[in-house]
C-alpha cells in the first residue's frame, strides 16, 4: 500500500507556485534588457535575472522530484508473515519497522477531520502483544479497507499456524504411542513361559 501523496502536498504546492514565479522572472528577463528596481538601486540586467530565473526552477524541479520520490517509497507491506512499515524520511534516510502477524491482538482504522474525510486517509493503529505496544501508519489511503485486509491476512496467518500445530502435535502423540506400544511388546516377550522354549 502506498501512502497518501497529501504527505508532501504542500512541498508540491509551494514548488508549482515558486515555478510559475521563475517562469514569470525568466520571461520578464527575457522582454526588458534592462529592469530598474527604483530611484536607489542599480539597474539589473534582464538577462541576469533571466539566469536566476532558470536556476530557481531547476532547484524548484529538483525538490519537487525529492518529494514525489520519497512518496513513492513510503509504503506498507503485508506479507502472511509479516508488515513491514517503510518510512523514506528524506531523499537519503529510511526506516524501516516490521511486525510479525502472530503479535497482532487489534487493528483500528481512523479518519479524522474534513480533510482526510475528503481525500479517503487517515491512520491505522495496531495494538500488539509486546513492549512496543500500539503501531501507527499514517497517510494511509481508504484506512478502512486496509484495516480489513489486514485482520483477513491475520485470520489466515491464525489458522494456518494453528493447523501447524495441531499436525505437530498429533505427530508427536503418535510417536509417544509407538513407543509406549514398543515397550508393552517387549515386557511381554520377556514374562514369556520358560517351558515354552
Amino acid at each position: 500500500f502506498y501512502k497518501s501523496i497529501v504527505m508532501v502536498l504542500p512541498i508540491l504546492l509551494a514548488g508549482v507556485i515558486l515555478s510559475a514565479v521563475a517562469l514569470f522572472g525568466m520571461s520578464y528577463g527575457a522582454i526588458n534588457p534592462e529592469i530598474t528596481l527604483g530611484d536607489y538601486l542599480p539597474a539589473v540586467s534582464g538577462s541576469l535575472l533571466a539566469l536566476i530565473s532558470l536556476l530557481g526552477l531547476l532547484l524548484v524541479g529538483f525538490l519537487m522530484f525529492g518529494a514525489v520520490w520519497i512518496w513513492r517509497n513510503n509504503r506498507i507491506l503485508v506479507t502472511n508473515e509479516h508488515i513491514v512499515d517503510i518510512d523514506q524520511v528524506t531523499i537519503f534516510r529510511r526506516s524501516v519497522a516490521t511486525l510479525t502477524l502472530g503479535r497482532i491482538q487489534d487493528v483500528s482504522a481512523e479518519i479524522a477531520g474534513p480533510v482526510q474525510t475528503l481525500l479517503q486517509y487517515g491512520t491505522i493503529t495496531v495494538q500488539t502483544a509486546g513492549q512496543q505496544e500500539k503501531f501507527r501508519f499514517d497517510y494511509l489511503p481508504n484506512p478502512y479497507q486496509v484495516e480489513q485486509y489486514i485482520l483477513e491476512v491475520h485470520k489466515e496467518y491464525l489458522e494456518e499456524h494453528h493447523e501447524t500445530d495441531g499436525v505437530a502435535q498429533a505427530s508427536e502423540t503418535h510417536d509417544h504411542s509407538a513407543e509406549h506400544t514398543h515397550a508393552h511388546s517387549h515386557e511381554v516377550d520377556s514374562t514369556t513361559n520358560p517351558l515354552e522354549k
